[in-house]
């Protein structure tokens, strides 16, 4: 189970499908590789700012809320399909949709999971988090992807839509109430809080270049 949450929060099985399904379109490797280019570009432009993002909205809503678009954006390209309207275009779109909302997604779960479980288990957690990680990216979420899209396109991103649609409701029933200083946080880390999450970026974005 908690490998099957691992493929599910990583998407690793429509990570697979979307440049299978690219191949049967065009014969340009570089236009194949496009698409994972824009699902793995939100990192590079969106990690700071969901970052911030996170410190200052519920945790469990934004994961809500992240794995409901991606539930949409995949079941809206499951209809186009069926329809026989698959397009280049359209699973750029849909790749670079889900990263942002992976982005989301897993930098609110990081950032959630001391409210999971005591403070003493923290290590072991994240041990086993990652063990699951490892294992759902490497060897159940790829070699799935491939079954799924050989059976049909259609069917491997339906099973990805059901999965982000099923989990909508974990984070919410699992966590424990957020702390005070955790939902208003301006109100306890004096005015450097109160920036706005663009400002709140910038000294990361800096550090790789130091003056």
């Amino acid at each position: 189970m908690v490998v099957l949450d691992a493929v599910e929060r990583r998407g690793r099985v429509v990570k697979v499908a979307l440049p299978l399904v690219a191949v049967t379109l065009v014969d340009s490797p570089a236009l194949v590789a496009g698409v994972a280019f824009l699902g793995t570009l939100p990192w590079l432009v969106f990690a700071l700012p969901a970052g911030a993002l996170a410190d200052r909205v519920d945790r469990r809503r934004s994961m809500l809320v992240a794995n409901l678009l991606r539930a949409a954006v995949v079941a809206i390209l499951v209809l186009v399909a069926v329809l026989g309207w698959t397009s280049l275009a359209a699973l750029y779109a849909v790749a670079l949709c889900l990263g942002i909302a992976e982005v989301v997604y897993d930098t609110s779960a990081q950032s959630i999971l001391p409210q999971l479980i005591g403070r003493e288990q923290l290590s072991r957690a994240n041990g086993r988090l990652q063990a699951a990680e490892l294992t759902a990216n490497e060897f159940v979420g790829p070699p799935l992807g491939g079954v799924l899209v050989a059976t049909g396109a259609a069917v491997a991103f339906a099973t990805s839509s059901l999965l982000w649609g099923g989990c909508r409701g974990r984070p919410a029933a699992r966590t424990r109430p957020l702390p005070d200083r955790a939902r208003a946080p301006q109100q306890h880390a004096g005015p450097t809080s109160r920036r706005g999450c663009a400002s709140s970026g910038a000294p990361g974005c800096c550090a790789p270049w130091p003056s």
